[in-house]
């Protein structure tokens, strides 16, 4: 019994690993993302990692390295594994609560085999993709290390204890994030209320990291957990270093740790997830709060347009409710702002640039939020849409009011609080509010056009077991780029810098080509005032063009 089922949980673990790989390698945008993180995120880590390590590993050798600030080898090596015990601990609980958690194809595949197997199975693929990540770098800079020290002992501990790391930590999230999915998808309460607790758990987190807090946290964990069983594995790093020992106790528990409570948690996995994916999802009724909702909605947009127009932007809102995952897309941004939102914190104030940085993003986002896919953002629903009387201009209409009902007062007041927040004066201030008002009022009708040249009609992948209709690239980058050439525009005439840009220009022209060309700054104005000219007057020549790409869309 016992083979059978190792033999179905590595079946279940080759065929779930091939499928990850192939998904990663199927998607370009995936692949292009990931080598360019690789390139500037890890390049320079590793590069830095790589000078310094084997110097660290020839004075660790020598025996001159017994503390780092006061802290010694012996405290970094238990405190830092049980804190890397800990984050993997935490991912794989993240990643069981969204996504592995999730069976495909439940109806065939738990009556085909053991829940056992299964969840066997799925462990055993995230065990396969985080060694598939997490070893190369590991072996690269344990190995660094252990050229400096001359000595491949380093480099065979340090594998040892990044196994033992993740076979204890990853069994354990995936019965607690089971557990937690349990919770979010079974038990009415919180089933209601689970899109509020994370939105509610995300918050905390971003505010933990951007006070300190995050900081102040991770550094009590390291000192409490130095000397616990989470720590114990980081012992055997201590084999390596010259003059320490590792303690007994330390080896004699992780043994223990492996032996003992490593059966228990697959056990309890089992069971976990034999509660879990034959449990009835919960199912509340909604049908009183869509009714309420929808009376509210209607009521809001009273003496709005048409009857027609009013009831695309109520759909346009309730699909958005019902989906928020498809505006996923707008908030990837923000972690570029994460730096200055951190320092609005510490300071207590806001710098001018900062401020009109913000109130542009929110500009760019009032736009991509709803209307960035007129035409795919229908669905299944827009054949019947087609064949009824509502016409471009009220389905175009519509989905640009519920955007502004949305996204002006909410520009309102974040301006005007960053205004006010920040040492711009009373009528820079009021200018602010007041161009990223109209800003939040114009890109709405800006996006409609350039989603409707670009239209995606198919699902994308936004999750790992989640997937959207949502925005073309094509879309997103032509929409940025419509936003960005005007105000360029602007701020060149503004600040009279056509000479300087002209020169710009004509260097690069030079150097990118064979020809010398001589670029004029009476041409840049020119081109200045045509682009300033187009941007003011593209909202209007926006709509229309969705308003005419809608009435003349025909189904293939």
């Amino acid at each position: 019994m016992v083979d059978v089922t190792a033999s179905v949980a590595a079946r279940i673990t080759r065929t779930e690993v091939r499928r990850s790989l192939r998904a990663v390698a199927g998607n370009r945008t995936k692949v292009a993302i990931m080598a360019l993180v690789l390139l500037f995120v890890f390049g320079p880590f590793t590069a830095v990692g790589l000078f310094f390590l084997p110097e660290a590993g020839e004075q660790v050798a020598a025996g001159a390295l017994s503390d780092v600030g006061g802290v010694s080898v012996g405290e970094i090596a238990t405190g830092a594994t049980a804190l890397v015990w800990l984050g993997l601990t935490l991912t794989a609980t993240g990643r069981t609560a969204t996504a592995r958690g999730d069976v495909d194809e439940p109806a065939c595949l738990l009556i085909s085999t053991s829940t056992r197997s299964v969840a066997a199975g799925l462990i055993g693929t995230e065990l396969a993709l985080y060694a598939l990540t997490l070893l190369p770098f590991v072996a690269l800079f344990a190995g660094a290390f252990a050229y400096g020290a001359g000595s491949v002992v380093p480099l065979a501990v340090a594998l040892v204890v990044v196994a033992l790391l993740l076979v204890t930590s990853i069994p354990v999230g995936f019965v607690v994030g089971l557990a937690i999915r349990h919770l979010l998808t079974t038990y009415e309460p919180v089933a209601r209320y689970k899109r509020a607790l994370f939105v509610l758990f995300w918050g905390a987190y971003f505010g933990a990291v951007m006070t300190d807090w995050f900081d102040r946290i991770v550094a009590v964990l390291f000192e409490r957990l130095a000397n616990s069983p989470f720590g114990w594995p980081g012992e055997l790093l201590l084999f390596a270093v010259p003059g320490y020992t590792p303690r007994t106790v330390a080896l004699v528990g992780t043994a223990l740790v492996v032996g003992i409570g490593l059966p228990l948690v697959l056990v309890a996995s089992t069971a976990m997830a034999t509660r879990h994916w034959f449990a009835d999802e919960a199912s509340a009724d909604e049908s009183t709060a869509n009714v309420s909702s929808s009376g509210r909605l209607d009521a809001l947009f009273a003496g709005v347009g048409d009857r027609a127009l009013r009831a695309v932007a109520v759909t346009t809102l309730r699909r958005a409710k019902r989906a928020p995952i498809k505006m996923l897309y707008v908030v990837y941004p923000l972690f570029g702002f994460l730096a200055f939102i951190q320092e609005i914190i510490k300071t207590g104030t806001v710098s001018p640039v900062i401020a009109v940085v913000l109130c542009g993003y929110v500009v760019w986002a009032s736009g991509a939020l709803l209307t960035l896919n007129v035409l795919g953002d229908h669905g299944r629903t827009l054949p019947t849409l087609l064949t009824t009387s509502v016409s471009g201009r009220q389905a175009v209409g519509g989905m640009i009011i519920a955007a502004v009902l949305v996204v002006a007062p909410l520009a309102a007041v974040l301006s005007a609080a960053l205004g006010l927040a920040s040492p711009l004066p009373p009528r820079e201030t009021a200018f602010l509010v007041a161009a990223t008002v109209f800003g939040a009022v114009a890109t709405p009708a800006i996006a409609t056009g350039i989603g409707a040249l670009f239209p995606r009609f198919g699902s994308v992948r936004v999750s790992s077991n989640r997937e959207a209709v949502m925005p073309s690239k094509s879309a997103f980058v032509t929409y940025t780029l419509v936003l960005v050439a005007p105000i360029a525009a602007a701020l060149v005439l503004y600040t009279d810098s056509a000479g300087v840009v002209a020169g710009i220009a004509s260097a690069v022209v030079t150097f990118v080509t064979p020809l010398e060309v001589t670029i004029s700054a009476g041409v840049v104005t020119a081109i200045a005032w045509l682009t300033a000219v187009l941007g003011v007057s593209s909202p209007v020549l926006s709509f229309g063009y969705a308003a005419r790409a809608f009435d003349r869309f025909t189904l293939e």
